[in-house]
């Protein structure tokens, strides 16, 4: 109520009778007006503590608020309404309070991806071994689904290389309160891809140029495009004998692992043709000193040069007594020998040709009745 409290007439008080009425004072609730701050947190999170903030008004004298806003209930991605709850100023104030939103974003899960190592192909290409998610909340059901992932090394040769992954997903009743984030670095390893090779035997004969000395693969392949540089060498040497070939310069580059079986090379005899010369005696007389004639030699080489050299040796089955009638007789030569060299021998032709005899009939005479006495004859020119 509102009385006359101290209200008079004063000096006059005494001239009125006053009659006072007294009056009614009313206090009005205090108009505020609120509005309820939006939140946030990440699927999983705890949440934070609700806010909110006078948009028009203010509050009297030292008066707080007494509790708080409070959000729909709910731990799922989502938007949910936050309402006054139990904030309150008392009855003091008409509270106007607009309320906000709540809003649970996705957990970012980070990709935890192994990848398969594997033989040098060609490509970039990689085989995933295994994923898995970090950052999972609690028991969900989520994981990772490689099914349309693709990886790739980040060169195509040998060597431990950074490996990219793409095309990850989630799978699982939980999956949609989960993004992707970054998927963590992993790396493998190309290894040279294991080819076989056999270098061929070769051979020649000496003297000649050396062929083409060739190899082949005899397990493992190469990749499409790829090819072998350099060729094999053999051990130095021109002589008759047999001279291991190895790789020499024959390679295919880091990304392969050769594995080299050696061959061999053998240089064989050149061949020397030996033609005794034909030749003539007379009938009972020695058989001449025989000769020959050799071709062949390689490398400008002679009989004197031609290493370890021994001269062939001709001969005939003739005697002195050899008769006319049973020539020719053959000339044939043997024993050459050389390092480098067979012979080839091709026999000559030994002639007996007749004796030259001159003979005189010696003159005979008898007496008319008698017998003939022995006619005679001597040798005038040549001998028996």
């Amino acid at each position: 109520d509102i009385t006359a409290g101290t209200l008079s007439l004063g000096d006059a008080a005494g001239d009125y009778a006053l009659t006072v009425t007294n009056g009614a004072f009313t206090i009005t609730a205090r108009p505020l007006a609120i509005a309820i701050s939006d939140g946030t947190k990440v699927y999983g999170a705890s949440d934070g503590t609700l806010g909110y903030a006078i948009t028009d008004g203010t509050l009297a004298f030292s008066d707080a608020f007494s509790g708080h806003p409070i959000r729909r209930s709910g731990e799922t991605v989502g938007t949910y309404e936050i309402t006054q709850g139990t904030l309150t100023l008392g009855s003091n104030y008409d509270l106007t309070v607009t309320d906000a939103t709540f809003t649970i974003t996705r957990k970012s899960l980070t990709y935890d991806v192994a990848v398969e190592d594997k033989t040098y192909d060609g490509t970039t290409g990689a085989g995933i071994a295994s994923c898995e998610l970090v950052g999972v909340f609690g028991a969900d059901d989520v994981a990772c689904d490689t099914s349309g992932a693709t990886a790739s090394f980040a060169e195509p040769s040998a060597g431990t290389w950074t490996v990219s992954v793409s095309g990850l997903t989630f799978t699982g009743v939980d999956a949609g309160n989960y993004t992707a984030g970054d998927t963590d670095t992993t790396s493998a390893t190309i290894t040279p891809r294991a080819v076989a090779v056999a270098i061929s035997d070769g051979t020649k004969v000496y003297g000649a140029s050396d062929p083409v000395l060739g190899y082949s693969i005899t397990d493992g392949s190469l990749v499409a495009g790829d090819d072998f540089s350099g060729t094999p060498v053999r051990v130095a040497g021109e002589h008759v004998g047999t001279y291991e070939i190895t790789q020499g310069t024959l390679e295919l580059g880091p990304n392969y692992a050769l594995d080299i079986t050696p061959g061999s090379f053998e240089i064989t005899p050149a061949t020397l043709s030996v033609t005794a010369d034909s030749t003539s005696r007379t009938y009972g007389t020695t058989n001449p000193v025989f000769t020959y004639q050799v071709t062949g030699f390689q490398l400008g080489e002679t009989e004197g040069t031609a290493a370890a050299y021994g001269a062939p040796v001709c001969s005939s089955d003739a005697t002195e007594g050899s008769s006319v009638a049973g020539s020719p007789y053959p000339i044939t030569c043997a024993g050459g020998t050389a390092g480098d060299y067979l012979f080839d021998y091709t026999p000559g032709d030994l002639t007996i040709t007749q004796r030259a005899i001159a003979v005189a009939i010696s003159d005979g005479t008898k007496v008319y009745g008698a017998s003939d006495p022995v006619l005679g004859y001597s040798i005038t020119d040549g001998t028996l």
